[in-house]
């Protein structure tokens, strides 16, 4: 009987949320100014920290940071402009280099409000001719419901916070792109 469906607001599954993780990290590094083809770096460093807060009282938290690393001969072999990669933080940088960083944080309280922002299948209890009920998916296609807009997302300039915990001292410069 199609209509008489019962829709299930499970909490997000791992993959689910991995999806809308990588989602926001793209527009994290899309709205990044300084990740333009007109922007050369001869030295570069960066840190990316992914740090989830869960309503879990087994694992209330977890998280992973990755850090910019030399890379082997073999990379650079193979991509010599790799060479401009080093660990964090860069040392002995004239003018003191500068450093950016940016903070995105998004609170998630309805599973399949998140589904629905994203296109993903929200799971429903569906009756079959048996008397029975199976699990299925609806899929809407994304942007079905604009009155959710974004949900309870934030970016933010962290670069204060990040010049502070690496010991950096001074005023931040502002950096023009042309």
């Amino acid at each position: 009987m199609p209509g008489h469906e019962e829709t299930l607001n499970l909490p997000l599954n791992g993959e689910e949320l991995k999806a809308i993780i990588l989602r926001d990290a793209q527009r994290l590094v899309d709205n990044e100014c300084m990740l333009m083809a007109n922007v050369a770096f001869p030295r570069v460093s960066y840190v990316l920290t992914l740090k989830l807060h869960m309503a879990n009282p087994f694992f209330p938290e977890s998280g992973n940071e990755i850090q910019s690393k030399a890379p082997t001969p073999t990379e650079l072999q193979s991509n010599p402009a790799l060479s401009s990669v080093e660990p964090p933080p860069l040392l002995n940088v004239e003018g003191g280099g500068e450093v950016g960083a940016t903070s995105l944080t998004r609170t998630i309280d309805s599973g399949n409000a998140e589904r629905l922002r994203n296109g993903m299948g929200i799971p429903c209890l569906v009756p079959q001719n048996d008397g029975t009920k199976s699990q299925e998916s609806i899929v809407y296609p994304p942007g079905s419901f604009p009155e959710l807009g974004e949900g309870d997302v934030r970016v933010e300039d962290a670069t204060a916070q990040v010049r502070a915990e690496m010991g950096l001292v001074g005023e931040v410069q502002d950096i023009v792109v042309e």
